[in-house]
């Protein structure tokens, strides 16, 4: 009896060929398969046999894999890591140019790509703070690199260097009002100065972000002649708005608009602001910030100062005209007074005058 070598040659190198037109993973910083150049390797113990149909393998999910899934698959996750991809592009292609690759990325190497940054781009704080987190997550053991003591020298001199201003200039809304109330009246508005006036009016009166309004959910709008609540899922909170939002769902908002939530695929959301190009069609956060900037850069500013953010502003201009804090913060339902004081209060000016108080108060024990 023969063997029939050139048959067992001939299925030996279709099986071979068909494991190499796998593709292949060529960066991967989570999974502890992969070698020093960011390959994934995988170990396959192939049955080599003489028949034209593919093998096919069992894949069995153990309690170690459905964990990675879970990682790898929550919307928290993806959104994170498609913040950071910028930043390790930016990295890898720095490497690149440098001839790198093939080295170990060092405390050094990310010192000087960020301080390049700082000096050449003028990267802000936050920025660089982001853009170290991004880099440190495609090292193997970041604790070595963030124990460098020349690393751990430039974040803490940066941290000092790092003054918060409470300084800001006084903005004045009424260019912004003067202009809805030359618009006229909401029946007479276009679609796009409905948005506008909509999403400013959200912001600015009801303390609401960008994304809180991409996720009101109007199935749960109540209004009546007092107020209108909106309900923001995610988180769920409940707010004050405007009675421009009866003329928008009048004239805009009229048809139906369900979806998925943004970050929470298990959730559905009745959309409330919709695509100028199509009703039945939302918008995520990024555009009704646009909306709302269109009204907000009516305000005057001094030079090299920023756009102030609605949210921020309507919120200050609450309490200097007398709101409590305790209304403000609910309203725009932050963690803390000390939240809203630190990052959102833009005027320090306290609403009586403490003089007065203290000169009459030493007046009248002297009397």
């Amino acid at each position: 009896m023969e063997s029939d070598s050139a048959s067992s040659l001939k299925g030996l190198q279709r099986e071979t060929d068909g494991n190499f037109k796998n593709s292949v993973v060529e960066i991967s910083n989570m999974l502890s398969g992969s070698n020093q150049n960011g390959i994934v390797q995988a170990d396959f113990n192939t049955i080599y046999r003489d028949c034209t149909r593919p093998i096919k393998r069992k894949s069995i999910m153990t309690k170690e894999d459905s964990e990675i899934k879970l990682m790898l698959d929550n919307p928290f996750t993806v959104k994170k890591n498609k913040s950071y991809s910028h930043a390790q592009n930016r990295f890898i292609k720095r490497r690149t140019e440098k001839c790198m690759n093939n080295y170990n990325i060092t405390p050094i190497e990310i010192y000087n790509f960020l301080k390049n940054g700082r000096n050449k781009y003028k990267w802000a704080t936050a920025t660089i703070f982001s853009y170290r987190a991004a880099i440190l997550s495609l090292c193997r053991d970041y604790n070595i690199i963030i124990s460098n003591s020349v690393f751990k020298q430039y974040f803490e001199e940066l941290n000092r260097s790092t003054i918060k201003s409470f300084d800001y200039p006084a903005y004045d809304i009424s260019p912004i009002t003067e202009c809805l109330i030359n618009w006229g009246e909401n029946n007479s508005l276009t679609p796009e100065q409905l948005t506008q006036k909509l999403c400013w009016l959200l912001a600015i009166c009801g303390f609401m972000r960008p994304s809180d309004i991409e996720r009101i959910d109007d199935k749960r709008t109540i209004d009546n002649e007092e107020f209108v609540r909106f309900v923001v899922i995610s988180p769920k909170e409940k707010r004050s708005g405007s009675s421009i939002e009866k003329e928008y769902k009048k004239r805009v908002a009229v048809l139906s608009c369900e979806g998925f939530h943004p970050i929470n695929s298990s959730l559905t959301i009745g959309y409330l602001v919709r695509s100028l190009n199509n009703f039945k069609k939302k918008i995520g956060g990024q555009r009704i910030s646009k909306h709302m900037n269109y009204l907000m850069k009516l305000i005057s500013i001094d030079m090299g100062s920023k756009v102030p953010k609605a949210r921020a502003l309507g919120s200050t201009i609450a309490t200097t005209a007398g709101a409590t804090y305790d209304d403000v913060i609910s309203q725009g339902f932050w963690s803390s007074r000390g939240i809203f004081d630190d990052y959102y209060q833009l005027s320090r000016r306290s609403r009586n005058n403490l003089t007065n108080l203290v000169l009459g108060n030493v007046n009248s024990e002297a009397t």
